[in-house]
């Protein structure tokens, strides 16, 4: 048999033919380039084989710093901790379930959040997708029959899709087998099924063996893809040449520097320099020169305002073009900044961010999809499109401007509605709850009151009319 493209090998599974050990050879060989890049960003946002590491001059003795200025993990840090720095807040539209069913599935889903470490799980597939251009979780059913969900590395990862739904999945790494002995592992998955498959070489180009073959309780393809962008491009893929501009311009400077450390030193009018007089003159700090004789250092001039002028060109390319700020730049963090006038400032972030967040949406909603497949086994009937996300904004926080603005909105919007714009509010329904049960103690307490204040006066009208009486 031919080599297969991955169209090919979907065409014949959707055709009716069996996942064969020769098509997840053919999958592996044809992800391997694209493998390799996945794998190359990582390791780049980790400062690992960076392009400054590898540079190399013709002549060994010649000064080669390898200076790597983070820009990089500046980046990729700025968007995950604007954008998940706050947890996305998770619920189910209320209006579609009786209220003690409602109470049911929401203690259901807090219990997969918790479960899950979902919060850290959000930041964590937000920061590969951005580093990676996209991100994988696995959705799987633990030994206690709990419904979890995992971060896959996505180099590790083919998905066979037809407009954008994912009809079969592919995951494969290096690992142990029972014998103790290191092998390529691949597990596919289709609708209902996983396909246990395994290698006798650690090398992805041999053949495979089917192993075993089991159910994995869900309803759909439990290999969920996290989009950046439909380009799948990471934050970082446009301006990797400005950064690496960056790097060298700062390693030659300091290259440079350190060559020209401990500069020549020039005699002129007949002095007669040996080492015994270097000796000395490095002993007594002074140097004794015939009439007429001087004595200076050569310099190398070097036009520091064009080296500045440069890296300031550089350094504000890659954050525009990686639509990022410069949180240094005095324009953004400048203490007569307010909150509000920062937000202006990070438009082309905010811009970013919201692409982000809608490709991370379809995510999620896939990925409760089939979560909700194995809840529904349960009698946890959530239908996952009531799943509802919030994602929320990491930004200084301008409380007189906010209070100002949900004082504005009073009878205007619900009660809820106000509350979700208040950044510090984490928990929307139980603030309300909260703010109900205030409310009932308050009339409580009125109550008790006006009672106390009834009960008195009536005490005294008797103690009046009993005085009266006492007096006749």
């Amino acid at each position: 048999m031919s080599f297969m493209t991955k169209e090919q090998i979907l065409k014949r599974l959707q055709g009716g033919e069996m996942i064969t050990p020769k098509y997840i050879q053919y999958l592996i060989e044809e992800h391997y380039e694209e493998a390799n890049k996945l794998k190359a960003k990582h390791d780049y946002y980790s400062a690992k084989k960076l392009e400054i590491d590898r540079r190399m001059f013709e002549d060994s003795t010649k000064i080669n710093n390898h200076l790597n200025n983070d820009f990089m993990g500046n980046i990729i840090d700025q968007i995950v901790g604007y954008l998940f720095g706050k947890n996305i807040m998770y619920g189910i539209n209320q209006e579609r379930y009786a209220e003690t069913q409602y109470e049911q599935y929401m203690l259901a889903l807090d219990d997969f959040i918790i479960r899950n470490n979902l919060y850290d799980l959000d930041a964590e597939t937000g920061k590969m997708a951005a580093i990676c251009g996209v991100a994988y979780r696995l959705c799987y059913i633990d030994k206690n029959g709990q419904e979890r969900v995992m971060s896959v590395d996505p180099w590790e990862v083919v998905l066979l899709q037809e407009n954008d739904e994912t009809l079969y999945g592919l995951r494969y790494y290096k690992g142990y087998n029972e014998k103790g002995k290191e092998t390529v592992f691949a597990e596919f998955y289709d609708e209902k099924d996983i396909y246990y498959f395994e290698s006798n070489t650690t090398t992805t180009k041999t053949n495979f063996n089917l192993v075993s073959k089991e159910p994995h309780l869900f309803t759909g393809v439990p290999l969920i893809e996290f989009l950046n962008n439909e380009e799948k491009l990471g934050d970082f893929d446009k301006v990797k040449s400005l950064i690496d501009a960056y790097d060298r311009l700062v390693s030659d400077t300091q290259n440079e520097l350190e060559e020209f450390r401990q500069a020549y030193m020039i005699f002129d009018g007949g002095a007669e320099i040996t080492k015994e007089v270097i000796l000395a003159a490095r002993q007594s700090g002074a140097f004794s020169l015939p009439e007429g004789s001087k004595a200076y250092f050569l310099t190398k001039q070097v036009d520091v305002n064009v080296l500045e002028y440069q890296k300031k060109t550089l350094e504000t390319n890659i954050y525009k073009f990686s639509q990022s700020v410069d949180m240094s730049d005095e324009n953004f963090s400048g203490g007569t900044q307010s909150g509000e006038s920062r937000k202006w400032k990070l438009i082309d972030l905010e811009n970013k961010a919201m692409t982000k967040e809608r490709k991370f949406t379809r995510g999620l909603h896939n990925q409760f999809k089939v979560i909700c497949s194995s809840m529904q086994t349960k009698e946890l009937n959530i239908e996952y499109l009531d799943i509802y996300f919030s994602f929320r904004r990491n930004l200084p926080v301008d409380y007189e401007y906010l209070a100002k603005v949900a004082t504005e909105l009073k009878g205007t919007v619900s009660q809820k509605t106000i509350l979700e714009l208040l950044p510090f509010v984490d928990d929307v329904e139980y603030e309300i709850s909260q703010l109900e049960e205030e409310r009932e103690l308050m009339l409580e307490d009125s109550f008790n009151m006006m009672m106390t204040q009834e009960t008195t006066e009536e005490d005294e009208e008797k103690q009046k009319k009993r005085a009266d009486k006492e007096e006749k």
